[in-house]
């Protein structure tokens, strides 16, 4: 009798093992495509906060001296050796920091609005 009773604990976990690699599938593709919209987003973003940068004749540092310039870096292609190498969180951190150091930006409420927006989002993309 024993046996039955530590049977059936199994038992139904493995049926919840099987239900939840049955729903595994639809969850994986729920979970690329909100990355795929992410990252379409966030690089739109990109180019128009791009557009009016150069709009404005505003020069931007690099973060950081793994990229010729301020649009080459990225966390995900910094030297080994880079502050920045893996990590998303301090890269959104030094972008907002540059994006609201630039008082250039203030002559317009909506490219500060879409430069703000862009660092944002590509924080809480990488952050999720």
């Amino acid at each position: 009798m024993a046996s039955h009773k530590n049977a059936n604990p199994r038992g139904k976990s493995c049926e919840k093992l099987q239900q939840l690699k049955l729903e595994d599938p639809e969850e994986k593709k729920k979970l690329v495509q909100k990355n795929k919209e992410y990252s379409r987003y966030v690089e739109a973003l990109r180019a128009q906060m791009r557009e009016k940068i150069d709009m404005y004749n505003i020069h931007l540092p690099p973060l950081c001296f793994c990229g010729s310039g301020f649009w080459d870096t990225h966390p995900d292609s910094c030297a080994n050796n880079c502050m920045f190498y893996k990590n998303h969180k301090a890269y959104a951190q030094a972008l907002q920091n540059v994006i609201s150091s630039c008082d250039i930006l203030d002559r317009g409420s909506n490219t500060r609005l879409s430069v703000h927006t862009f660092a944002v989002v590509h924080a809480r993309s990488k952050n999720s």
